[in-house]
C-alpha cells in the first residue's frame, strides 16, 4: 500500500489538549491499518504561536522526531528546544507539551504506542 503526497487525511484540531491555535495531523496510515498496539502515526504541523497543551500519557508512549522547525518541548516541568533530526520519547506516565520556537512552521512524526 502506498499513499501519494495530498492523499493523506489531514485532520485540524483546535487548542489540541488546551494548547493555542491549530494543529494539522496528516494521518500518515489509518489507525485501523496499525498494528494492535499503536494509536497514531502522523505528521504534524504547527504554526507559529501555536501549541499543543500539557499533557500525560497513560498506558502509551508517544514518540518525536522534528523535520523542520524548532519545538519547544515541556516535558515533566523541564523545557528542551528540540531541531530537525532530535527525537524525544515520552513514556507512559510521562506528561509533555509542545510549542512553536520561532518564526518558522514546526513539522515532526509522531507515534503514540501502547505501553506493554
Amino acid at each position: 500500500m502506498y499513499m501519494r503526497t495530498g492523499e493523506h487525511r489531514v485532520e485540524i484540531r483546535e487548542n489540541a489538549r488546551g494548547g493555542e491555535g491549530q494543529i494539522a495531523f496528516h494521518h500518515l496510515v489509518e489507525k485501523e491499518l496499525l498494528a494492535p498496539h499503536s494509536r497514531l502515526l502522523c505528521k504534524t504541523v504547527l504554526q507559529p504561536g501555536n501549541s499543543m497543551g500539557y499533557h500525560k500519557h497513560e498506558g502509551e508512549g508517544e514518540f518525536f522526531y522534528i523535520l523542520s522547525g524548532v519545538a519547544k518541548i515541556t516535558e515533566d516541568g523541564k523545557e528542551v528546544l528540540l531541531y530537525p533530526g532530535d527525537t524525544l520519547f515520552t513514556p507512559s506516565g510521562g506528561s509533555h507539551g509542545v510549542e512553536v520556537a520561532g518564526d518558522e512552521a514546526l513539522e515532526y512524526i509522531a507515534i503514540v504506542l501502547s505501553a506493554l
